[in-house]
């Protein structure tokens, strides 16, 4: 059985998203499959490392659209209420399947865990997360120092385990040069 393909996302304020690519294929005629899809024509991946897309969005937008992509429901933040129809319409979601209700089934939340490598220092020192770590309630009462919002100074695996405790369960692994565990939990 292959590993199925993660599609990365950044934001230009730095954060760091993925999905797997049969989610995007599920709606293939909107802006983010059609990104993917036709990579190198309109747009590519063009962060340092030429892993991921960039793209300018604010971290709960985008994360909300992800959500969308995963399981077919559109949930913003109240504060975006004003602005939900631009952004339907910015990543062309289909309009018909969009909806404000929350099905009576829990939705996951996902969480990206990364090792980090910063000014050439050795790896395993900090971690950063997806959303930020100041976006994840569980982490803003861990036991980690918090370093701008952004670092928990901490060995990534320290991070993994006290989310598990919290009601977290690893989702996906990748144990290339910088460690990157996806988790989700059930809300």
């Amino acid at each position: 059985m292959s590993t199925p393909k993660i599609i990365r996302f950044k934001l230009t304020n730095g954060d760091t998203f993925g999905i797997f690519l049969d989610n995007l294929n599920k709606y293939p005629d909107t802006f983010l499959s059609k990104l993917v899809t036709n990579e190198g024509i309109f747009h590519s991946r063009t962060d340092f490392d030429g892993d991921c897309f960039v793209l300018d969005e604010h971290s709960q937008i985008f994360d909300s659209i992800l959500q969308f992509y995963r399981y077919g429901i559109l949930e913003l933040p109240d504060r975006f209420d004003s602005v939900k129809q631009d952004i339907i319409d910015k990543y062309l979601l289909p309009v018909e399947l969009v909806s404000n209700q929350l099905s009576s089934e829990k939705i996951p939340f996902y969480i990206t865990v990364h090792d980090c490598q910063i000014f050439g220092k050795e790896s395993g020192v900090l971690t950063t997360t997806g959303p930020p770590v100041n976006t994840i309630s569980e982490l803003m009462e861990c036991p980690f120092s918090i370093m701008s919002d952004v670092y928990i100074k901490t060995h990534y695996m320290n991070v993994v385990n006290y989310l598990s405790t919290k009601g977290y369960i690893v989702e996906l692994w990748s144990g290339h040069e910088h460690a990157t565990v996806m988790m989700k939990k059930m809300k």
